[in-house]
C-alpha cells in the first residue's frame, strides 16, 4: 500500500447517493439477495430537514474501491448500506472509512 495513493471523500448530494445505491444494488443481487432501495430513497428524504445522509468513498490511484451510506445524529452516525470494489480487502477500504 504505500506506492498507492489512498484518500477519501464525504459527499451528501443526491448524485453521489445514487451512485452508491446503484453499486450497493449489484454487488447485493450478485450475492441472490436484495436491496430496500425504495426504503433508503425514502430514508434520503426524510432527514434533509434535519441531517443530511453522507455517502463516503475511498480512492486508490483515483478510482473509488469503497463507500459507505450514513446518517449522523447528535455526536454519533449509523451506517445504512456499503459497496466495496475488487481491491477493498487488499486496501482495507471499508476499516478506513469506519
Amino acid at each position: 500500500m504505500p506506492n498507492e495513493k489512498v484518500f477519501a471523500q464525504k459527499h451528501s448530494d443526491t448524485q453521489n447517493f445514487e451512485w452508491l445505491v446503484k453499486r450497493c444494488a449489484q454487488m447485493i443481487k450478485e450475492r441472490g439477495k436484495q436491496l430496500p432501495i425504495n426504503l433508503y430513497h425514502q430514508l434520503q428524504i426524510e432527514p434533509e430537514s434535519v441531517q443530511s445522509i453522507e455517502v463516503l468513498k475511498v480512492f486508490s490511484e483515483n478510482k473509488p474501491i469503497a463507500s459507505i451510506c450514513e446518517v449522523s445524529h447528535g455526536s454519533a452516525a449509523t451506517y445504512l448500506h456499503g459497496w466495496n470494489g475488487e481491491e477493498r480487502r487488499l486496501l482495507k477500504a471499508n476499516q478506513f472509512l469506519l
